[in-house]
């Protein structure tokens, strides 16, 4: 609708003046929507990393032990998996190469409360991409996602 004033036609108020789309500002920008996996069996830390990747524009699963895990990775692809290795014996290793044979094309993060070199080494040579030991910066594990 249309107004007539002083013999200039303007636009009615209720209409919405047109804009350009906005483009998505900060980290979220340059994520391409990644599925993301994580598996930790703290429910703090869980919910503080799934609420810091999902305000990153990451889609987030989160399983609270292995059982879980493997139920998510039998329906969906994931493009990374962040695991929490809280038992450094042998029977820690055994869940993470279990998670190694199931990750498909996915990164597999290891996060760990473990910061003996010995423990770290182990888990590359495992097959993990990475290993940070807890606390964990948000910085570091954001850089350390892409």
């Amino acid at each position: 609708a249309r107004a007539q004033i002083n013999g200039h036609f303007m636009k009615h108020s209720l209409e919405k003046p047109h804009t350009a789309p906005q483009k998505p500002r900060g980290h979220a920008a340059h994520t391409r929507k990644q599925r993301v996996l994580l598996v930790e069996s703290d429910p703090t830390f869980r919910r503080a990393l799934s609420g810091l990747f999902t305000k990153q524009g990451y889609f987030i699963s989160a399983a609270a032990n292995l059982t879980d895990a493997l139920e998510f990775l039998s329906q969906l692809h994931y493009s990374l998996i962040i695991y929490n290795l809280d038992d450094a014996s042998h029977n820690g290793f055994n869940k993470l190469e279990t998670i190694l044979k199931n990750a498909g094309k996915a990164r597999v993060l290891v996060t760990s409360s473990f910061s003996e070199q010995s423990v770290i080494n182990h888990v590359k040579q495992t097959g993990a991409y990475a290993c940070l030991t807890k606390p964990i910066k948000r910085a570091t594990i954001l850089q350390a996602a892409q």
